[in-house]
This record gives structure tokens, sequence and C-alpha cells, in this order.
């Protein structure tokens, strides 16, 4: 069994800003914590960071079930934790990238 969650947000900027933003912006502005997710503090080894050719982001979150007793609270994790906590990170990305915040690489 496995549980499948989309988070969907409307930016209202650029499209070039909206897809570079979640990539070269200061991590810790985005995950920003909720109930039992920590905050991101900051990020090692990055200093290449955002200096490629070509980036290709596929962002999907699946919960696998292997074990049946933890099937109701990966369940109730999957329906009511993360839809919440993945709307909260994209409103964040969405004030930076409208908000014109500078990337931290670039």
């Amino acid at each position: 069994m496995h549980f499948v969650v989309k988070t969907t947000a409307v930016y209202r900027c650029s499209l070039e800003r909206a897809f570079k933003t979640p990539m070269l912006c200061d991590v810790s502005k985005v995950h920003t914590g909720f109930l039992l997710m920590p905050c991101v503090t900051h990020c090692t080894e990055d200093e290449d960071w955002g200096r490629v050719d070509q980036v290709r982001i596929d962002y999907t979150y699946t919960l696998h079930a292997g074990a049946p007793w933890l099937l109701p609270a990966q369940w109730l994790f999957a329906r009511l934790f993360w839809p919440v906590y993945m709307t909260r990170v994209l409103e964040n990305v969405r004030k930076m990238a409208e908000g014109d915040e500078p990337y931290r690489h670039a």
C-alpha cells in the first residue's frame, strides 16, 4: 500500500522566477518546520549549488507501508500532516518568488 500526496500553488511572478526560487533560495526560509517536522537551519557543501547547465527536479512524496500495523499512522501522516506542511512550504516559496527575494545561489 502507498499514499501519494499532491499540493498546488499559484505564483504571480515570471515563469523564470517561479522555477529558480525553490532551487536557488535559502532553504531555511522555505522549510520552516511544522508540528512534527523540524525546520531546516542550514545546508552544507552547497558552494556550487545552482552552477550547472541544467536542473531537473521531479518531486513526488510517497509513503510505503511495509508493516500492516503502521498503515494507520502512515495514512494519518500522509493525509493530515504532509499536505498542510507542503502548502506552507509552497507559500514560503511564493512569497520569496513574488517578493524578489535575492537568491542564495546565483
